[in-house]
């Protein structure tokens, strides 16, 4: 699913180009399109186009995109919630067919993207927005653009649910629906970003559109939009405090609903409220030089309140730095050791806390470039805003524009705190093979491959993308829904991480478990460390910064567990076929993971396939025969099915309107 497989954005960029400008290139195309949405969104609300540019610079790039808030998949589906909203609005207004379809089909792309969990909460958050802001009252067309959009995706939503049922999630516990809660504190990140180390994220859209957001809420309260956004920014905001929200914890104990974790997703929301928010302040505060002098008492009062703010948190942390110590430790043994999601020991928690409060003491100093640099930035932004007002009161375009520049900045000197998205740029190098890779994609025939980790900076440069990159077959898994019982028989050899980290060996471990790696076909191992011993021998790699060992005794991909020779006659993807000839009936074990959708045949007769620990077996007579395995999941089958009788549901509410 995070993939985004059947996602049209995809097919047109890989299909056409090379791996890393396609990638490089989703991320321009998804900010163009998002501004472009937010932008139409704003103008179907009467905000101008400049004030609407506005809110489109402090959504892109504040904390939600170009904070890179949740990933490249969350992108992929948050694009369409400005479409959803709109398509909404004029449901509503039209009641007409056609608007339903259009509807329907940013559902459906927002499904596709590749985040269902985010997707859900959009189509629940636009669901808000129906009711409350535009009132709908064709519920049962607006029920039938939710359910096409929907069952669009079926196809990729309904194979997801049947790996959701093997996965951890299917067994998740309270703390792991509470993983990245925001803690209340970083409502002072709207002001001073750079503190989600310690907040649980940044929350911070730029000092000019949250003042302008403030005074949008303080002037404009009667207009009924700004009244849904505001309390849409607050609502959303305490829901994503999670585990410091009691009535959220309340919820997820009655429900039970613990397979969605990361409550601060729900700040997408927020930030989009105060987007909003920002550019119908900016409208208003352009209509006379009167509105114009009450937002630029808005923005001074801001600016007092964040210097205390600033001075408060200055003060704190060095009167009291040994409790913040104590209570973090605390916390720690808490709620953060042995949880889901936290594989590490205490000792390596613990030894973090030092530096951690070491870097807030810098962080929170009148010294600090970020804070020097934030102070003349705010300080800049409203005098121009003040100098602005008294001599540029009728030229309100030009007023406009300084807004957004200075915003630019803002947002700018934000990226260089540690902006998610400069660091997801793909270069050359990075997925261009060294010698090592290159010996191992020679060689992909000989056996798997097992990119052995011990810690977190000794992982080899190419986990996880190995397999798609350079075609060669690795153990190793990265995935939020990788299969729990596939991980679990791997805890001693570590390589998968279903994304609440990944289970460090040692080295000792690994040698203690060679018959495991044979078992599973693994031929090389890649990595960074040692293995001084005789059933590993290394291979001269030059130029790598990482060691390939080649392991000996290796088992074949499939064997016959009361002996016996098998010939691999195809072995491709969701493909493999043996052919047997055995005096007495035996079991044919298979090293690919026992998992719904995979058929059996002998002779070309189906047969019942059983699990040999977490891997494929089936009984084989004696004689010659041939054993094919194909995999042909119902689950894709199916909502392929659904996928294409929620086309033509579209079609006929096109053709109705």
């Amino acid at each position: 699913g995070q993939v985004g497989a059947l996602y049209p954005l995809s097919w047109l960029l890989y299909l056409a180009l090379p791996f890393e400008w396609a990638y490089n290139l989703t991320f321009p195309v998804l900010f163009i399109l998002s501004a472009f949405f937010f932008i139409f969104y704003c103008r179907k609300n009467d905000i101008g186009l400049m004030p609407a540019s506005l809110g489109a610079v402090s959504f892109l790039f504040g904390s939600a995109y170009a904070g890179m808030f949740f990933g490249l998949a969350a992108l992929r589906t948050a694009v369409f919630f400005a479409p959803m909203l709109y398509f909404t609005s004029r449901l509503s207004e039209t009641a007409s067919w056609k608007e339903g379809a259009l509807l329907a089909g940013a559902v459906g792309l927002a499904f596709l993207g590749g985040y269902p969990q985010l997707a859900l909460y959009m189509v629940l958050a636009c669901t808000v927005y129906a009711f409350f802001a535009v009132r709908i009252k064709c519920f049962g067309m607006y029920s039938a653009a939710l359910f096409f959009g929907i069952t669009l995706a079926a196809c990729q939503i309904i194979p997801t649910l049947e790996l959701v049922r093997q996965s951890s999630r299917i067994i998740s516990s309270l703390h792991f629906a509470l993983q990245r809660s925001v803690n209340p504190a970083a409502f002072f990140g709207l002001f001073w970003p750079g503190f989600g180390v310690f907040t649980g994220t940044d929350f911070y859209i730029g000092f000019l559109p949250l003042s302008l957001a403030f005074f949008a809420m303080v002037y404009g309260r009667k207009e009924k939009y700004v009244v849904f956004f505001t309390w849409f920014f607050i609502i959303f905001l305490f829901i994503s405090f999670g585990s410091f929200n009691p009535l959220y914890v309340a919820f997820l104990k009655l429900t039970r609903l613990y397979c969605f974790r990361t409550p601060s997703k729900f700040l997408f929301f927020s930030i989009f409220a105060l987007s909003w928010l920002s550019a119908f302040g900016l409208m208003t505060a352009l209509k006379s030089g009167e509105d114009w002098r009450r937002y630029t008492r808005t923005a001074f009062f801001l600016f007092i309140f964040s210097g205390a703010s600033f001075a408060a948190a200055h003060f704190a942390v060095r009167l009291g730095g040994q409790t913040i110590l104590e209570w973090a430790e605390n916390f720690v043994r808490q709620e953060v050791y042995g949880r889901a999601g936290h594989p590490y020991s205490l000792q390596a928690y613990l030894s973090r806390l030092p530096q951690s409060l070491e870097y807030l003491t810098q962080r929170t100093s009148f010294h600090d470039k970020l804070f020097l640099g934030g102070v003349i930035l705010q300080a800049t932004s409203l005098t121009a805003v003040f100098i602005g007002g008294l001599f540029y009161a009728k030229k309100r375009k030009l007023l406009a524009g300084l807004v957004i520049l200075l915003t630019v900045f803002d947002l700018y000197l934000y990226s260089s705190i540690g902006s998610g998205f400069i660091g997801n740029c793909v270069r050359s190098d990075a997925v261009k093979a060294d010698s090592a890779v290159e010996f191992l994609s020679e060689r992909k025939g000989d056996g798997r491959v097992y990119e052995m980790s011990t810690e977190p900076s000794r992982t080899p440069r190419w986990l996880p993308n190995s397999n798609m990159l350079f075609g060669y077959s690795s153990i190793g898994v990265y995935s939020p829904l990788a299969v729990d019982s596939y991980r679990e028989y791997l805890k001693n050899l570590g390589d998968v991480d279903n994304a609440s980290g990944a289970y460090f060996p040692v080295v000792d471990t690994v040698l203690k478990n060679k018959a495991v790696l044979r078992m599973l076909n693994v031929r090389y191992i890649l990595t960074k460390d040692d293995l001084n011993d005789a059933d590993f021998t290394k291979i001269d790699t030059p130029g790598s910064e990482d060691k390939v060992y080649a392991l000996s005794g290796t088992r074949p991909r499939a064997f016959l567990l009361e002996g016996g020779e098998v010939v691999v006659s195809k072995l491709a993807d969701g493909c493999a076929i043996f052919k047997t000839n055995v005096i007495q009936p035996t079991h044919l074990f298979w090293s690919e993971l026992y998992y719904p959708g995979w058929e059996a045949r002998i002779d070309g007769q189906k047969i019942v396939i059983s699990a040999e620990d977490v891997f494929q077996k089936v009984a084989v007579p004696a004689g010659a025969h041939e054993v094919r395995f194909d995999y042909r999941p119902m689950s894709f089958r199916l909502g392929c099915v659904i996928s294409m009788l929620a086309l033509l549901g579209l079609a006929f509410m096109w053709r109705r309107s």
